[in-house]
Parts: structure tokens; sequence; C-alpha cells
């Protein structure tokens, strides 16, 4: 067939007991598409499907602690034109916590774990990021807020990117922005 379907299911449970909150949410979702290209006067077919699930727990253990947790899976199958076929998954997990100290300070940390494996040779990724931010209200009302952040402390950001069509298949990689640090004033 041509065109283009999707199909998604969520289910959430939310869980309240005193000052403690959580909620578990999952997701599935289907994608097929099945295009017709055209090329030098010729018509071509590209396939591909992909299915995803994901799961979410959000908490707050107190007043000053949260946590919230992520999780993607993905597989990918895509097939050209001359029947050559790409099978790929991808795994995402993000982690992120965030805890009030006192009246004035927050610590936020969030670390996120990507992992990628294709059947084309040397596709595999694997990404680790942490990113943590400690911030100060200022002022008496607290209307001010300067805040120290830290980018990809462990210097391991990479991304890439798969095409497979009618003519061929082919992976690209990059190294995105190595480690940073900024310094933020808002009021």
């Amino acid at each position: 067939t041509n065109g283009k379907t999707s199909h998604s299911v969520n289910v959430g449970i939310n869980w309240k007991k005193y000052l403690y909150i959580m909620t578990v949410g999952f997701n599935a979702n289907y994608k097929f598409v099945n295009p017709e290209a055209q090329f030098n006067g010729q018509s071509y077919r590209e396939k591909q499907d992909e299915f995803s699930i994901g799961a979410v727990i959000n908490s707050n253990f107190s007043n000053s602690i949260r946590l919230d947790i992520e999780d993607q899976f993905i597989y990918r199958s895509q097939q050209n034109a001359t029947q050559d076929i790409t099978e790929s998954f991808k795994n995402q997990l993000i982690a992120k916590m965030r805890c009030y100290i006192g009246e004035r300070f927050d610590f936020n940390a969030s670390y996120i774990y990507d992992i990628y494996r294709s059947a084309l040779a040397n596709s595999d990724v694997d990404n680790n990021m942490l990113n943590l931010s400690l911030s100060c209200r200022i002022f008496k009302d607290r209307q001010g807020v300067l805040s120290f952040n830290a980018y990809d402390v462990l210097n391991k950001t990479s991304t890439s990117k798969m095409s497979v069509t009618n003519l061929f298949s082919s992976r690209q990689y990059n190294q995105n922005f190595s480690s940073y640090f900024t310094i933020s004033f808002s009021y």
C-alpha cells in the first residue's frame, strides 16, 4: 500500500500518599511508511516499519527532592527499492533529579544514556551525557536567580543519522559540542 499509518497506546497511573507523589506511564507506538518516490522517471518504493515502547516514572520523595526516570526503546526496519534491508534499534534512558536545598538553593542533575545498534558495519553508538546545575535565589524577595551550569560533563556526546534510499544506504556520525559551562543571571 502507499501511505503512512501510526497507532499509539498510552497508560498512566497516579499514586499519592502524604507528600509522596508518583506517576507511572507506559506508551507503545507503531508506524508504517511505504511511500512511492520518483527518480529519473522511474518509480521506487521505500518501506519503513518502526515500533517504539516506553515507560516514565515521576516522583516527589518530599517537598525537597524530585526524581524522574524515562526509558524509550525504538526498533526500525527500512527497505529500499533494491530490497536492501537495514535494521536498527535505539534505547534512551533519561534520569533527572532536582533537590531544593533550604529556601534559596536548587541542585539539578540529568543523565542521558543513548545506545544505538544497527546492522550496518561500525554503526554502534553509546552516548553518556551528564548535566549539572546549581542555582541560588538572591535578593530579599528572591526574585533574582544566579545559576552555574555544566553541560556534557563526561564529554561523550555524538549523533548519528541513517538513510536508506532506493540507490544506497548511508550512515553519518557527528561529534557534538564538547563539555561547556555557563553562568547565568535572571530577574
